[in-house]
């Protein structure tokens, strides 16, 4: 027999690993493994349905999860959150807020001259914060305008625009 590829074999280890683990709660709920239980006691159709409808119940809660963080959602929170807390209560110019940008992006850079790694992570992610809210404000769809965007640089030349920096 050939030797199995060591991601099928990560699949295989883990999948016993949580059949080793559902045995064990299966014993301290039950006190009797799968094999010992006795069939009249369970009506095994039934348990295997709720099984899965929870197993559906999980899928579609971590779905939600991971969609839920979508650039745009994103976007959409920030711009939710600034009208919130007041920053728009008056019309601001886009010069405005790209300028409030460009303030944060000072401010990563003063972090990184200072070995400030901490302090450069959350200016970064103010940098993004004011991203998204202009983005929002403006109703932009950054996500699909940033795919576009990282798809047109792959087909752009070597250190393309000849500049130097």
């Amino acid at each position: 027999m050939r030797e199995r590829p060591e991601t099928s074999q990560i699949v295989i280890d883990g999948i016993a690993s949580v059949v080793d683990g559902q045995d064990l709660k299966g014993i301290v709920k039950y006190n009797e493994t799968i094999d010992e239980a006795k069939d009249v006691n369970y009506n095994w159709e039934l348990m295997g349905l709720e099984e899965s409808v929870d197993l559906n119940k999980y899928l579609v809660k971590r779905i939600k999860q991971l969609y839920g963080l979508t650039i745009d959602h994103l976007c959409q929170e920030a711009f939710a959150t600034a009208i919130s807390k007041g920053w728009h209560d008056e019309e601001r110019e886009t010069g405005t807020m790209l300028a409030l940008i460009h303030s944060e992006v000072s401010e990563a850079l003063e972090a990184d001259r200072k070995g400030d790694e901490e302090n450069f992570a959350e200016e970064l992610a103010d940098i993004c914060i004011r991203v998204f809210d202009l983005s929002g404000a403006k109703d932009i769809d950054l996500q699909t305008a940033i795919l576009k965007k990282m798809e047109f640089n792959k087909s752009r030349p070597h250190k393309h625009g000849g500049k130097l920096y």
